[in-house]
């Protein structure tokens, strides 16, 4: 509440006099106490300063804020033109001049040039939507030709999804993942770190919401944008309070955002040590492969023609006597293409003949429901010849007529034997303690082996995150590769920038970024969702193109490069696109700015006294709270909901489709997909971790709104807080239901998004010295400001120190630099320190043991091992290789390493209790028909 005039206590009646302005000429006051000459009588707002008017002719009511655009005859002010696109207005809401690019309609209503050209692009993409809904439409409604096919499919999506590996059941959905250790340290650690930064987030709201209560109202001088009718009569109250009110608000903020700096930071360095102890106990407690072998390089890169795995087995052996060496998984050359296509192909066609065969004996051959013959393939008996359900389209996916493939199971021994070894070889001990000795063994005592010097180190990688077919890429070509992949994200975000969001800013400059009209409405915000979504997903999969042919050998580097570049690239592609929306949402485009400061710039030449005047400059939105208050409502329209929620919850519709209802659809209804390819197609996707990436671009996104005194600022972090709460529910529900098994070994990733968290940390340090620069003209921060700078004066370099508005970019940047390396070094050095412990475990545990309950292991994962097993070595029964969802085809060979017996009855049990389940769905019942089955095991499904 304000107090009144003092005049008004007095109870005096009489008019304060006014105060006469020069044409130009501004002061800050109430604007009824200000008289206008006759040459400049309309009084227009300051659009840099608080309660600050400029006295000027009418048809300069526009020249530096174009919200402020129209003469009002009657208020004798310079007020809001409602008429978008107009430069000279006729009234409010009509106009008589519009700007370039706009015609005047009879209505005096300006309407762009292109607005046929718009209508035009509209109409050819409705064509192309319809016709995309039409084909989708019509998916659900095709007849069902490929019921085996496509049971087969859904059997092994089941097969393959999540899993409790005793029981072989989906686990409870109320399970905290944080504390889960089935797929691996690095899971467990995801998904406490998403935990942690919701908690942060919701103290964040706290604080926030805390002070807004504090300043149940803010200085009706800023509520309003400037050149508004609403902004000159707040300033009719009472000046002085309204500016002592918010340099007050502006010192409780600043102490607020200190806070929240030591906070975010110090809880960071806590917050890693945490984790990294986690890890490390996790670690310690748990034996798995990886705690069995050892990698030695510097091998002799011998061909395949030889039996490369018995003579290094032999010479181990033989260095190592008393130790017990299970066996040998050499790492082969095959990272090129062809090769690594013909590999992959022929385990999948062993994978293939050993699931016939096992099918086979469940059951006779004529009652496998892959076997049947659909009836009415071409619609020939029905009379349907037209193609109104569009299933040529479905080429598209790859589905339709295909070529003959060539055989090729010729030549496979020599095939094998062309590939040579990569100088690399996983050594797999008896046991853990076995392993630990023969390492530090070789520390003391150097190994050779045929002339060549052996290195032996524990990786601490599980056989499944070992990417054995990169083996044979060098070290500098790992790297060249890395550079070239960054070189192109980068192009690619530039091109998806012109291709995809420049159509949205010509969009948003034809019917919003014009002079009189401040854009950004629910549409808009849809719009910018969907471009965002669709954006991401095009730099999710080409980064993961890239990752892919980098030619890492472990996965853990390489999702630690993906998750990296992923977030810089959003981060890159975000910053475009904020910068771009928000300029053209201020009313003016990029060119309108620059010629107005230029304009701005030439008119001071000639006066010697005057200031020169700049839009939107940083000490403006440091200093002006109405300017403080636009920024952040842009930034906030442009956050939510287009970029904090939209996409995530699109990203389940989106993705439930494409991997599970539209392959379905197609598998179900084309003859030319075989049961194994629908497999394929049906399959679940893997868990990756690239949400590290996206909630990091929102941290850092939302943070920038602590750069800005505004008591509505904690509705940022509230946004965030939702799209956090809908992220963590999805990612849940994704990984237990619908994700593939996975296994992530390595805790690196969380390593690096520590040292990630350091940017948005590094955002708050720049904004406390953006704060301080704002408080200390006028503010309470004025008397330290001025002793600091004649301080740093004083000191040979200290102009580098500073602060001015030539020099505030480079103190921003300045802090944030020097708090990163702060933070790196607290990272680098503290966190390792403090966070090593140990945990005591039985290291005697034999390789046999762990191994009978863990399908995937040192042999089993290496695909040329799988292969040389059964054409080279003739092994029986040999080694196959290990594919999720197929684990129940494997069979153990204790002479050559192979422990695991699967519970086949048991897993078949299972998977059809699952597709019972399948088959009580409403929606897919009726594509089935079910023979009951007499015992577990001994039935069918057809």
């Amino acid at each position: 509440r304000w107090a009144p005039n003092s005049s008004s206590l007095m109870g005096v009646d009489k008019e304060p006099p006014k105060t006469l302005l020069k044409c130009n000429g501004s002061k800050a006051g109430h604007p009824s106490d200000i008289q206008c000459p006759e040459s400049c009588p309309y009084l227009r707002a300051d659009a840099l300063r608080m309660c600050t008017f400029v006295c000027v002719a009418a048809e300069h009511c526009a020249d530096e804020n174009p919200l402020s655009s129209f003469a009002d005859p009657v208020s004798m002010r310079c007020e809001g033109c409602h008429a978008a696109a107009c430069i000279t207005c006729k009234t409010s809401r009509t106009c008589a001049e519009c700007q370039k690019g706009f015609v005047l309609s009879d209505e005096g209503l300006c309407q762009s040039r292109v607005i046929t050209s718009w209508y035009a692009s509209f109409c050819v993409i409705g064509a192309l939507a319809s016709i995309v809904l039409w084909y989708l439409v019509m998916l659900p409604f095709r007849k069902v030709i490929n019921e085996g096919a496509l049971l087969k499919g859904l059997l092994f999506r089941e097969s393959s999804k999540v899993c409790d590996r005793d029981t072989f059941q989906p686990f409870d959905m109320w399970i905290d993942l944080g504390k889960h250790m089935n797929a691996g340290i690095g899971l467990m650690l995801h998904f406490r770190w998403q935990q942690v930064v919701m908690v942060w987030s919701f103290f964040m709201v706290l604080i926030l919401v805390i002070l807004q209560c504090f300043f149940n109202t803010r200085p009706s001088a800023i509520k309003h944008d400037p050149g508004a009718p609403e902004a000159f009569k707040a300033c009719e109250l009472d000046l002085h309070l309204q500016e002592d009110n918010f340099v007050f608000m502006e010192q409780v903020y600043f102490f607020a955002a200190l806070l929240i700096y030591i906070f975010s930071t110090v809880g960071c360095i806590v917050f890693a040590v945490h984790q990294r102890r986690t890890s490390r106990g996790a670690s310690d407690k748990e034996i798995t492969m990886g705690d069995y072998a050892l990698l030695a390089k510097g091998l002799p890169q011998r061909p395949g023609a030889v039996d490369v795995e018995g003579e290094i087995q032999a010479f181990f052996e033989q260095s190592f006597p008393d130790k017990s060496i299970v066996g040998v998984s050499v790492c082969w050359d095959f990272h090129d293409s062809s090769a690594k296509d013909w590999v992959k192909d022929m385990n999948e066609a062993d994978l293939r003949t050993l699931d016939i065969r096992f099918e086979m004996q469940r059951t006779s051959a004529g009652n496998r429901s892959f076997d049947k013959e659909p009836d009415d393939l071409d619609g020939t008996k029905s009379g349907r010849r037209c193609d109104y359900q569009l299933q040529c389209l479905d080429c598209i996916f790859g589905i339709g007529p295909h070529l003959l493939e060539a055989d090729q199971t010729e030549g496979i021994e020599e095939k094998l034997q062309e590939i040579s070894c990569s100088g690399c070889a996983y050594i797999v001990f008896k046991t853990e303690r076995e392993c630990k000795d023969a390492l530090e063994q070789s520390r003391h005592t150097p190994l050779t082996f045929q002339g060549e010097r052996i290195e032996l180190e524990q990786q601490g990688v599980e056989p499944e995150t070992v990417l054995w077919d990169n083996f044979g890429t060098s070290g500098f070509t790992c790297f060249r590769n890395c550079v070239l992949g960054i070189i192109c994200i980068i192009i690619s975000v530039i091109l998806l920038d012109i291709f995809f969001y420049a159509p949205y800013v010509v969009y948003i400059q034809t019917y919003s970024g014009v002079k009189g009209k401040v854009g950004g409405d629910m549409i808009q915000g849809t719009l910018l969702g969907l471009l965002i979504t669709v954006c991401n997903q095009i730099i999710y999969q080409l980064i993961g193109v890239i990752s892919e042919m980098c030619g890492f050998q472990r996965y853990s580097k390489k999702l630690n490069f993906y998750v990296v570049s992923y977030t810089f690239a959003v981060l890159f592609n975000t910053c475009l696109d904020l910068w771009t929306v928000m300029l053209l949402a201020q009313g003016m485009s990029e060119e309108e700015v620059v010629g107005e400061l230029a304009d701005s710039a030439k008119s001071t030449m000639g006066d010697a006294n005057a200031v020169p005047r700049d839009i939107l400059t940083a000490k403006s939105i440091a200093e002006h709270p109405g300017v403080q208050r636009s920024v952040y409502t842009q930034l906030l329209l442009y956050l939510f909901p287009g970029c904090l929620l939209i996409p995530f919850l699109l990203e389940p519709l989106v993705t439930n489709f494409l991997t599970y209802w539209l392959p379905l659809w197609l598998v179900r209804s084309r003859k030319e997909v075989n049961p194994f390819e629908a497999e394929q197609r049906l399959a679940a996707v893997p868990y990756d971790l690239s949400r590290y990436g996206d909630i990091l671009v929102n941290i850092m996104l939302c943070v920038l709104a602590l750069f800005f005194t505004y008591r509505d600022v904690y509705m940022v972090f509230l946004y965030m807080l939702v799209s956090l709460l809908v992220i963590y529910a999805w990612d849940h529900f994704r990984y237990l239901r619908c994700s593939q098994r996975c296994y992530f070994a390595s805790a690196s990733l969380d390593s690096t998004t520590h040292y990630l968290l350091a940017v948005p940390c590094g955002i708050m340090a720049a904004s406390m010295v953006f704060r301080a620069w704002a408080a200390s003209d006028e503010g309470f921060l004025e008397e330290f400001h001025g002793t600091w700078q004649e301080t740093v004066k004083q000191h040979p370099y200290g102009h580098i120190a500073v602060v001015s508005r030539e020099t505030i970019f480079r103190n921003l940047c300045t802090a944030f630099v020097v708090h990163l390396l702060a933070h790196f070094l607290l990272l680098h050095h503290l966190v390792p320190r403090l966070g090593e412990i140990g945990e005591d475990h039985d290291q005697d545990v034999p390789y046999d043991k762990t191994a009978q309950h863990t399908p995937c292991n040192w042999f089993t994962a290496n695909p040329v091992h799988c292969m040389r097993s059964k054409y080279f070595f003739k092994h029986e029964p040999p080694c196959t290789f290990s594919m999720v969802g197929k684990e129940y085809l494997m069979q153990p060979n204790p002479s050559i390493g192979l422990f695991y017996k699967p519970a086949r009855e048991d897993i078949m049990h299972s998977l059809e209790g699952r597709a019972s389940s399948l088959l009580a769905d409403p929606a897919l019942a009726k594509f089935f028909t079910v023979t009951p089955a007499a015992s577990p095991g001994s039935g069918s499904v057809k």
